[in-house]
């Protein structure tokens, strides 16, 4: 699986590739290989893959199981930006990743030389409106409301700055997202294949290119969903940014879909077009076994 972590305006969540809960983020497969070295291999096979998926659970990160005659594959919900209060064990999920076949980590994204100075000398369009205009010839009059309630608790001025920058200010500097943080899941995951001396490989490959071409073509209007998620966020109060690190813990798929927090981060741009992905695997076997 890969979290979009929200780190800031160059990070990116896509409709495609990652999503608010939790894609693949880390995919290890346990293989059969010993069963064709003794008629009790099989036996042995189930036991090992049962330890590895206890010791996973015993993390705290969200697991899924799949088994198949290939093998058994774990899937491990992640998001990004855990808060440090959240209540999970890192280390049980590195010595279940040590104990794996294989490991497969999320999207990973394929930058040129170009796409770097396109950021470096045209990034400053992405922080304000077009053409000098002001939020209130976007935003409807509720839209507008919520916005000036925000300006005034914040001692701010939102008025000519692009909405996914007001977004991200929200998020990240009035609500804490971001701040005091610990590993991610992919984070402990590659830490671990690494020592291990696993091979790793991405789920998929996303074209820097692609994505900003979808930033800077993206009219003001598509990032008023953000920014209205955004809004919701702010309304639900910091507490929320540790209430999403706890359900995630807690494996509570369905409180930390409905979290405004997560549901903000993953509104966060606009979705990058599948084209854009490229998916990792060969001969039509399923990337997450061998």
């Amino acid at each position: 699986m890969r979290r979009m972590s929200s780190s800031g305006p160059g990070c990116i969540r896509t409709r495609t590739a990652r999503r608010a809960l939790a894609v693949a983020l880390l995919a290890a497969a346990v293989s059969p290989a010993h069963a064709r070295q003794a008629q009790s291999s099989e036996a042995f096979d189930q036991d090992a893959s049962s330890d590895i998926v206890v010791v996973a659970r015993r993390s705290g990160a969200p697991i899924w199981q799949v088994r198949s005659g290939a093998g058994t594959v774990l899937l491990v919900g992640e998001i990004d930006e855990v808060p440090k209060t959240s209540a999970w064990r890192p280390e049980r999920l590195e010595d279940a990743t040590s104990s794996a076949d294989r490991v497969i980590l999320g999207v990973s994204t394929k930058a040129t030389a170009g796409d770097v100075l396109r950021i470096l000398f045209k990034g400053a369009r992405l922080a304000r409106l077009p053409d000098g205009r002001t939020a209130d010839e976007y935003l409807d009059n509720r839209q507008l409301r919520r916005l000036e309630a925000l300006e005034d608790r914040y001692d701010q001025d939102y008025g000519r700055q692009s909405f996914l920058l007001t977004a991200h200010d929200i998020l990240t500097k009035r609500l804490g997202l971001g701040q005091h943080t610990t590993y991610t899941a992919t984070d402990i995951v590659r830490r671990a294949a690494k020592r291990a001396g696993l091979r790793t490989q991405p789920v998929g490959t996303m074209r820097a290119k692609a994505v900003l071409d979808d930033l800077f073509s993206a009219p003001p209007v598509a990032h008023i969903p953000c920014l209205e998620a955004a809004f919701d966020a702010a309304e639900a109060g910091p507490e929320s940014v540790e209430e999403r690190g706890r359900a995630w813990s807690s494996s509570d798929v369905v409180e930390l879909t409905m979290n405004p927090v997560e549901i903000a981060i993953g509104r966060y741009f606009p979705g990058v077009r599948t084209r854009s992905v490229r998916r990792s695997g060969s001969s039509g076997a399923t990337p997450f076994a061998r």
